[in-house]
């Protein structure tokens, strides 16, 4: 009986030691995932690819070294195996259509719409690529997301960009504001 007891006491203090399952998430910005010291502006002013008509060879020469750097962009470490909330734009990497309607496991979330469409994509720290638990409906063109999920700072490459992290994906949900889009300006 003593025994019982004492196993039941122990079983309690385990379980109140454990960090519950859901756990509230880190509401992060894309700011957050900057390392400190890091500045996208500077390395855009560095390289004044603008300056340079679009078919010039040494535009093309210029976004190739500014993609080296903006790839090795570095990561905010302290958000490494954190429960984070993320509000971006998807894109789609995988598209299944094997439903009724087609549906997105593995997308890019993105700090702005149309990132990764033009040239230089941002750098690797403003993108993360996300793998969900359960596939998504394919969403529509502009809509904003809250991605909820486990962010690791491990880099993906793929055909579209370097992305800096990657997140297991959680839950998602929509965000209406216009203010996250600047390009709507």
């Amino acid at each position: 009986m003593k025994n019982q007891f004492i196993s039941i006491v122990m079983l309690m203090v385990l379980t109140a030691c454990e960090e519950p399952v859901n756990s509230e998430s880190l509401q992060a910005t894309w700011e957050d995932l900057i390392q400190e010291g890091f500045t996208p502006k500077e390395l855009i002013l560095k390289y004044q690819i603008d300056t340079y008509e679009a078919d010039d060879p040494r535009r093309m020469q210029l976004i190739r070294a500014m993609e080296e750097e903006w790839n090795s962009a570095p990561v905010n470490e302290n958000l490494d195996n954190k429960k984070i909330t993320l509000t971006g734009f998807i894109v789609p990497l995988e598209i299944e259509s094997n439903a009724a309607y087609p549906t997105v496991s593995e997308f890019l979330l993105v700090p702005f719409l149309g990132a990764c469409i033009h040239v230089p994509p941002p750098p690797a720290n403003q993108l993360v690529y996300v793998k969900m638990e359960s596939p998504i409906a394919m969403p529509n063109d502009g809509e904003a997301f809250s991605v909820t999920g486990i962010m690791k700072t491990e880099s993906v490459n793929n055909e579209l960009a370097e992305a800096g992290y990657n997140m297991k994906g959680l839950s998602l949900e929509t965000f209406s504001n216009e203010s996250l889009n600047p390009n709507t300006e």
